[in-house]
């Protein structure tokens, strides 16, 4: 109904009795739009095609507004030389009744152009508001504000009331100088929010807000450490603008830390001394010297702060308004008592104290790296505070130099340093479990065998140097052959190595600026953290999986597990730091930077203390779990030994023993007539258990039997020394051996042969149990013929040991002995 409505032809009348209310609005509404739309199309249209016609209107106001001053200096002079020439006639007049109205007049006439001059005042401040305001100058702003709201009051007194009746402009100018308080008041509040914030600006800021809200002194306590609480946690801000404006979060804690500190200093030199009092007695706050600038009895009237083109103009006002200045209520007193001043700025501590377990934490969980943490804290402790910083503290009743990084933020970045530190370990063991896995996935290439003894170039260093260098020694490439450590293997460990060391490097650096409690905190931690991590890598790869299980994977996986400690030097720093000037690893843990940067007492902390006993558990576990892996390996190994013949006749008569020795045997008949006989006595051990024997030591032989533990060559030892007897007690219940004496005699040298071979003094129980085998197939042959047989036995038995032990050398685990046994 609204819309049809022609604009242009409207009816007052006719519209309201034909529509009701809604929508008479609804007109009112399309006629306010249409107004504004063809208000802006002139705009544009002027502004566009009549760029001259503009600048002439400008130029013609301009000229209104000189016209107008003339007219007004010419009715001035006109009004002037009137009362000079009343006052001339006076000798000439006889009436006292003229004289009396003449000075009425007068006084009418000043109080009239006071009035005007007020009011012009009133139509010139929002400018000057504006421009101070723009300077972010609020303490005159606030002056200009209260100066304008007494003259706005004074016009509205019953004796100026008439007058100001005649010019409505000043009650609607004081509308616009109304609207100032809220502007003046939010700048003031938003300038002692700000992050850097000088003395001089918070002072006057603070008594700008004081004098526009006519409160008690106390309250501005309370605003300060609100708003400078809102400054500390806006920096801390994860959203927003202030967010935005750092891109870093060591930006940011750093920016915060700033804060807190110069808010302290606010505190002090705002409210008990800013280092400008010139004797006792006089005002030490800057808060304090400023309200006492402009409200003392001695301070320049606020309207010295307005510039007149004609100073003449200004003594027209009436002495209320030329001498006003800023009063406080005569009820309020602006002296602070400092142990006000001292509760409030522990309660801003103590809020700072209560935001900071929650934004703070939560903030620094942000850094990503140790590195970027050591930077925050060197940055921190390069922040500069006031000279005067225990005194600051002593006299706001802090704790006299408190250092507030160490009170509020070293806690939660060694917390942080430690998460990244278990994290880091967490990582590195993950990816080296998965590039192990890797390894343990790829088909095998070349034998290790072969890699273990083809020549190459590069396994003898180029120069003495590089022959005497001991950091690195996966980089000797004869020393990595010797231990059966493939390429792909010491790769493995390097990239390893270099996880560990990059850790270690991070953790030094930052341990180079800290105290000696926060050395040992970290550091205890830091190396636990490197146990569990090792003992975290050892589970992993005890339950890895995805790979096939044969005897060179276990073999691997036990040869890693010893290598760690001996190819990863960076894991043996962690606990036995190596500090000498010679040192690779020296740089590490004393940095040069570190004694150029701190000083003489802070440079005397060195990280060298050593902990053997984490390091001996470290690699006790490594040890442990190598041999685990051995013992596995030998199982499998085991496996792959070949069978012994167990059947018995005289097919083994032939086939399985060697050549017996002839022996002449020259004795004495019953006449003393010498006599000799001959006796074949068994030379070697036999084939089988030869051939058996030569197929071990080659299966071990591909295995790189020098890089295998002792202990698990015993055990190997004591394996096939258990079969052996088992065999062998096979043997000698059956019934073709029992009657038959030659086969009792090979088999006794047989054992003989093994027991002096391979079972060493020290076993006892297997020692026994060879003895009592040996006495069995003793018991099978003639006692007289043994008596016979049993010293040239002994000899081929040792003779036999000596010709084999070269063969068999990798199952010899007690040469020495051995040696003295055969002689």
């Amino acid at each position: 109904m609204a819309k049809s409505v022609e604009l242009l032809n409207i009816d007052v009348d006719m519209l309201f009795k034909q529509h009701n209310v809604a929508e008479i609005d609804l007109v009112h509404k399309r006629l306010q739009g249409e107004i504004e739309l063809k208000r802006e199309e002139l705009r544009t249209m002027v502004g566009e095609r009549y760029r001259d016609l503009l600048k002439a209107a400008d130029t013609i106001g301009e000229m209104k507004q000189t016209a107008g001053t003339i007219i007004e200096n010419i009715d001035r002079i006109t009004v002037r030389c009137q009362q000079l020439n009343e006052h001339n006639l006076i000798g000439f007049r006889h009436s006292g009744n003229d004289y009396q109205r003449l000075q009425k007049k007068h006084s009418s006439d000043h109080s009239f152009h006071g009035v005007i001059v007020q009011i012009k005042l009133l139509t010139s401040l929002p400018e000057m508001i504006w421009s101070s305001i723009d300077r972010e100058d609020y303490f005159v702003a606030t002056q200009l504000f209260i100066f304008a709201r007494h003259v706005s009051t004074g016009l509205n007194l019953d004796t100026e009331r008439e007058t100001a009746r005649k010019f409505p402009v000043a009650a609607k100018q004081w509308q616009v100088l109304s609207q100032f308080f809220y502007t003046i008041q939010q700048a003031c509040l938003e300038s002692l929010g700000r992050e850097e914030l000088s003395v001089p600006v918070a002072s006057k800021s603070l008594a700008s807000w004081l004098l526009l809200e006519s409160c008690p002194v106390e309250r501005v306590l309370a605003v300060f450490t609100e708003r400078r609480t809102k400054a500390f946690l806006a920096v801390l801000e994860e959203h927003g603008s202030e967010a935005e404006r750092y891109g870093k979060v060591k930006d940011k804690l750093l920016a915060s830390l700033r804060v807190l500190i110069g808010t302290v200093r606010l505190f002090y030199e705002c409210f008990l001394d800013d280092g400008l009092a010139e004797g006792e007695g006089t005002v030490g706050g800057g808060f304090q010297r400023e309200l006492h600038q402009i409200t003392d009895d001695q301070a320049v009237p606020t309207i010295e702060l307005i510039r007149s083109e004609d100073p003449m103009i200004l003594q027209m006002v009436p002495e209320v308004i030329s001498k006003f200045r800023p009063r406080l209520q005569p009820s309020f007193s602006s002296e602070l008592a400092e142990t006000e001043i001292r509760r409030s700025a522990s309660g801003f501590v103590k809020s700072i104290e209560d935001a900071i377990s929650e934004r703070l934490r939560r903030l620094v969980s942000l850094v990503p790296s140790i590195k970027t943490l050591h930077d925050i804290k060197t940055q921190a402790y390069a922040i500069e505070k006031p000279p005067n910083w225990t005194t600051i503290t002593g006299r706001l009743g802090l704790e006299e130099g408190i250092d507030f990084y160490v009170t509020f933020y070293q806690r939660l970045i060694n917390d942080r340093v430690q998460y990244i530190i278990k994290s880091s370990w967490s990582e590195t063991v993950r990816q080296t479990a998965a590039e192990l896995l890797q390894l343990l996935q790829k088909p095998p290439g070349t034998e290790l065998k072969a890699f273990v003894w083809r020549e190459s170039l590069e396994d003898v260093p180029l120069n003495l140097q590089a022959a005497l260098e001991r950091s690195n020694p996966a980089a000797r490439k004869l020393l990595m052959k010797a231990r059966a450590y493939p390429p792909a293997f010491v790769t493995l460990l390097n990239a390893f190595n270099e996880r560990v060391l990059a850790l270690v490097r991070d953790v030094a650096s930052f341990l180079a600026t800290s105290t000696r409690t926060e050395v040992d905190d970290v550091l205890a931690f830091f190396r636990e953290c490197c146990v569990q991590g090792v003992a975290e890598l050892v589970t992993t790869i005890k339950s890895a999986a995805g790979y096939e299980p044969t005897v060179d994977r276990y073999a691997l996986l036990a040869r890693f597990l010893i290598a760690i400690a001996e190819l990863c030097p960076a894991l043996r720093e962690c606990f036995l730091p190596n500090t000498t000037a010679s040192s690779s690893m020296a740089s590490v843990w004393c940095p040069v930077a570190r004694r150029s940067s701190l000083s003489s007492a802070a440079a005397a902390i060195t990280v060298s203390e050593e902990d053997p006993e984490r390091w001996a558990k470290v690699s006790g576990l490594l040890e442990e779990e190598s041999l685990r892996f051995w013992s596995v390996w030998v199982q499998r190994f085991h496996e792959s030994w070949p069978p012994l013949p167990v059947e018995m006749g005289y097919g083994t008569l032939l086939n399985d023993f060697p050549s017996w020795e002839t022996v002449t045997i020259e004795e004495n008949d019953e006449n003393n007539q010498p006599i000799q006989s001959t006796i074949r006595v068994p030379s070697l051990p036999s084939i089988p258990l030869q051939r058996f024997l030569h197929h071990v030591c080659d299966l071990l032989n591909e295995a790189i039997p020098q890089t295998i533990p002792r202990a698990i060559v015993a055990q190997i030892v004591e394996l096939l020394t258990t079969d052996l007897r088992r065999y062998y007690e096979q043997l000698a219940a059956d019934e073709f051996t029992a009657q038959n004496q030659s086969i009792a005699l090979q088999y006794y040298l047989d054992l003989r042969f093994l027991q002096l071979m391979f079972v060493g003094r020290e076993q006892k129980q297997l020692s026994e149990q060879f003895t009592q085998l040996t006495a069995r197939f003793k018991s099978y042959v003639d006692p007289f013929d043994f008596d016979v047989f049993y010293t040239h036995l002994n000899t081929n038995v040792k003779r036999s040991v000596g010709k084999l032990q070269h063969f068999l050398g990798v199952l010899v685990c007690q040469p020495e002995q051995l040696s003295t046994l055969v002689g």
